[in-house]
């Protein structure tokens, strides 16, 4: 098993991709939902500001994280299971963890 599908089963998580500085695919693991399959690869970029970290997204249930590790991207995906504070801080905590696993940026 790879990093990453040890990641996704740690935290929950549906889905997940690791991508380089241009937001190319270096690894996928799961079956992407269409909306999942549409922010991966350069447009999940645009999801990015720098500011809230990780970025995160959503449609319907499902949602998006979107952080910056050492070797360019992680974007992982769910199933809500918190709203409000409770999401947040879950994603601060993927968004920590993903940085511990795959390096800091």
């Amino acid at each position: 098993m790879s990093d990453l599908e040890l990641f996704l089963q740690e935290y929950l998580l549906k889905t997940g991709a690791l991508l380089n500085e241009q937001g190319e695919v270096l690894v996928q693991v799961g079956d992407f939902s269409p909306w999942a399959q549409s922010l991966t690869g350069p447009s999940a970029l645009l999801l990015w500001d720098g500011v809230i970290r990780p970025a995160m997204t959503g449609q319907g249930r499902e949602f998006a994280l979107l952080e910056r590790v050492s070797s360019g991207w992680a974007l992982v995906f769910g199933q809500d299971r918190a709203e409000g504070a409770e999401h947040v801080r879950f994603a601060r905590q993927v968004g920590q963890a993903l940085q511990d696993r795959f390096g800091a940026a």
